[in-house]
């Protein structure tokens, strides 16, 4: 019985312990993953400008390199949203990772400046964490989009996971081999009281 509630609590402990401490990492790349996407945004508004026809532009190349590599993982996007006797245009300026893809957002304009979460689509079959601004430049209205695939987050959060797991799963065996030594030594000295006794009540010994 000792034993057994032993490795309860021990069992009990690191499953606690584990999820504790992923849901803890997860947290913390969940918030890298949303402050990065907050940097690129921010660097997209920076660089918006308009050319003389009136259509956006940027003045100077994101510094990400994977925004130029197709499917790279990172992309954005620009929409011209619709104004007096000018039409809405998705995918008006995007980036070169989006390759012929265009970002399917949800229609949802925030206030100039605000800041608007989406998960939506993206290339390759793939589930993006996306957010937007909508910026105004003159009479033109746009709406700016940073975008990267999940699998930037998921798959950090599983590796750890693993490792994680793996080291509790060894920690949990060594305590639960030194609480059956523990027991084996402690318990000793009544099993050999309880012989002793066995002895007596079948008169091998009178004392």
């Amino acid at each position: 019985r000792l034993l057994l509630t032993t490795l309860t609590w021990i069992v009990a402990s690191i499953v606690i312990a584990g999820w504790g401490l992923g849901s803890l990492f997860r947290s913390h790349v969940e918030a890298q993953f949303n402050a990065d996407l907050g940097v690129h945004l921010d660097q997209l508004t920076a660089h918006l400008v308009l050319d003389g026809q009136g259509r956006p532009a940027l003045s100077v190349p994101l510094s990400d390199p994977r925004f130029n590599r197709p499917f790279g993982g990172l992309y954005w996007q620009i929409d011209r949203v619709a104004g007096p006797a000018m039409p809405a245009i998705a995918g008006a300026l995007r980036s070169r990772s989006l390759w012929d893809q265009v970002l399917a957002v949800p229609a949802d304009v925030p206030l100039d400046g605000d800041i608007h979460r989406h998960r939506i689509g993206g290339p390759q079959e793939t589930t993006l964490g996306a957010i937007e601004r909508t910026v105004r430049i003159d009479d033109v209205q746009l709406r700016l989009i940073a975008a990267a695939d999940e699998a930037l987050m998921v798959e950090p959060v599983a590796r750890f996971n693993g490792a994680l797991w793996l080291a509790l799963g060894v920690l949990g065996l060594g305590l639960a081999l030194a609480a059956l030594w523990q027991v084996v030594v402690g318990l000793a000295p009544l099993r050999q009281l309880r012989l002793a006794l066995g002895r007596v009540r079948t008169g091998g010994t009178r004392h």
